[in-house]
């Protein structure tokens, strides 16, 4: 079964935006994973598929329901411990710790955890300490044995091999008031798949019931998934693939972008842990396929611009609305008849603006009269007005550049 897919189609009559579902279900696969599986780095570390998963809109765009679902999913499957509601770092850490005993099953030894809220500003009780502390877990890769920490009250708590995976919601204002400045630049953000939506899939009011996710049936595979062991293989034609892409993303592609989240640093090893978890999702399988990559790149490509949108919300000075605005009209100046598709400019402009930034430009611009969007058959494309006199002087000065 294509779990991740079975998931995409039972939710698709619902509000919560698709992207929620699917990165929900990615999180809820890497959760009952563990670390039990591995990619080895030719020889300097071997990367476990945990991953931080962080959904970001507005109130009231539904991001509850795909949190809950993989909650929902991961203490059907009860193999891991599933970390929620409101508490402190230190807490997290002693529960992490603890040997626990169970009535009919096997007993948790290790220190593998999902941590899951559907606000991340209510998981965690404030403390300075507590996101420098997750940035240290996330990095299973470097936690190969014994984890310690030092309590306050001259105790100390011990994880063995600590693997976590994380899944939560917030909004612009939330995240702001939550996350210290200081965790922004190679710190959380630059570890965690910021997944932003606007709008909502669709409007349903939920007074007629319609398809809805077989939870069982979801967990028996997720069961399955639990049960695989062992490390990730790769085909030499895949290796090549993958080298090629990474040489041209880290020597053309990534200077040219100005990060310094250390999101983009990492984009291999982004593409790598997705990877395998769509190779477990949709196969069940250790090896991963061309198809596996070139998926992982497509899905985590677009996460570079929500990751510098968040940053920029923290520090309050994002100016940066303007400059995408003189990209589009370059774009769109450059075209045949100043005229491209929406998802061609998408592709073209991907790395620098996203669907949001797209959408708040063209209406600003529509306010303007300086821009109209076409509609043929759902394909949407924006037009400059070179019939107006300040996209006509703009266009000159453009060209005597």
């Amino acid at each position: 079964m294509d779990l991740i897919e079975e998931v995409l189609e039972s939710t698709n009559t619902f509000e919560a935006p698709k992207r929620f579902y699917y990165w929900s279900t990615l999180a809820a696969i890497s959760a009952v994973m563990k670390d039990h599986v591995w990619f080895d780095m030719a020889g300097n570390y071997l990367l476990h598929p945990n991953i931080y998963v962080l959904l970001y809109g507005p109130s009231g765009i539904r991001k509850g329901p795909p949190i809950a679902l993989a909650q929902e999913l991961v203490t059907l499957v009860d193999n891991t411990r599933v970390i929620d509601g409101r508490s402190s770092i230190e807490a997290v850490i002693k529960e992490l710790g603890t040997f626990t005993t169970r009535e009919g099953k096997a007993p948790l030894k290790d220190s593998c955890g999902f941590m899951v809220a559907s606000e991340l500003s209510s998981s965690i009780v404030g403390n300075n300490s507590a996101m420098d502390i997750m940035t240290n877990l996330y990095d299973r890769q470097y936690n190969t044995n014994e984890w310690k920490y030092r309590l306050k009250v001259s105790e100390s708590a011990r994880l063995l091999k600590p693997t976590i995976t994380w899944l939560s919601g917030t909004n612009e204002a939330l995240f702001r008031d939550f996350m210290p400045e200081k965790n922004l630049n190679g710190g959380l953000i630059g570890r965690m798949f910021v997944i932003s939506e606007h709008q909502k899939q669709q409007t349903n009011s939920l007074m007629f019931r319609t398809k809805a996710p077989d939870k069982n049936k979801i967990a028996e595979g997720l069961l399955e998934i639990a049960k695989i062991k062992g490390e990730f293989t790769m085909e030499h034609d895949v290796r090549l693939a993958l080298d090629g892409w990474y040489q041209k993303f880290d020597k053309e592609v990534a200077p040219t972008l100005n990060d310094d989240t250390g999101f983009v640093s990492r984009m291999l090893d982004f593409v790598i842990k997705v990877a395998m978890i769509i190779a477990v999702g949709r196969r069940g399988s250790r090896v991963l396929i061309i198809d596996d990559i070139l998926e992982g790149i497509k899905v985590v490509n677009p996460l570079i611009v929500p990751t510098k949108k968040v940053v920029n919300s923290v520090k309050r000075t994002d100016n940066s609305l303007i400059t995408k605005r003189a990209q589009v009209l370059t774009y769109l100046s450059a075209q045949p008849e100043y005229k491209a598709e929406r998802g061609k400019l998408l592709q073209n402009l991907g790395l620098q603006i996203d669907h949001e930034d797209l959408d708040k430009i063209a209406q600003f611009m529509i306010q303007m009269n300086v821009l109209t969007i076409d509609s043929h058959g759902g394909s949407v494309s924006y037009r400059l007005r070179v019939d107006r006199p300040e996209v006509v002087d703009w266009l000159k000065n453009y060209r005597s550049k």
